[in-house]
């Protein structure tokens, strides 16, 4: 099964979704804007429904390497949001 939302709006358009029925395991893409608040926002959306063989995974965290104002803009949200989430307890892995 395929799912595709709006990173910006995964509460209105996945909290409908029975996620309970899906068997695991489940490959979710963060492939969207590259700002802190979005990376921030999917993995916490997921945190709670992930189990361990599953996996996330966060496209374009090259951005801090790649040379250019264009990609300064994004303050490296990509890679502060997901240090952020690895520092962070979940209480699905207790």
């Amino acid at each position: 099964m395929f799912l595709e939302a709006d990173a910006k709006d995964l509460d209105v358009e996945l909290t409908s979704f029975e996620w309970s029925e899906l068997p695991h395991p489940w490959l979710v893409v963060r492939d969207s804007a590259h700002t802190y608040d979005v990376t921030a926002t999917v993995l916490r959306f997921f945190d709670t429904s992930l189990v361990p063989g599953d996996y996330m995974v966060v496209e374009d965290s090259i951005m801090r390497d790649l040379p250019g104002e264009i990609h300064r803009r994004y303050k490296d949200g990509l890679n502060r949001a997901v240090s952020e989430f690895r520092e962070a307890p979940h209480p699905s892995m207790r």
